[in-house]
């Protein structure tokens, strides 16, 4: 089964806008803790904290986010036909 990858690129973000963890967790309202967390997991991320990141760093949504495909996934045509027969 074709997978993908996203990376959440919080701390790449933080840094090139000169925010320290501390300094983005005040900005935000939220903890360094939270903060910290944030930037070690790249699973879901709710959409309010998503906003006010982005309101505060001044980027998008597709700023934090890196999509990299699968490169086994194969032929998306094989892919369509595969889902048709289900």
């Amino acid at each position: 089964m074709a997978r993908m990858t996203v990376k959440f690129k919080l701390a790449e973000v933080r840094k090139r806008r000169g925010y320290s963890q501390g300094d983005l967790a005040k900005a935000t309202g939220m903890t360094a803790a939270n903060i910290q967390h944030l930037e070690r997991r790249s699973k879901a991320v709710p959409h309010t904290t998503l906003n006010i990141l982005c309101n505060v760093l001044g980027c998008t949504p597709g700023d934090l986010f890196e999509y990299t495909p699968d490169t086994d996934a194969g032929d998306a045509s094989e892919l369509l036909t595969s889902e048709k027969d289900t």
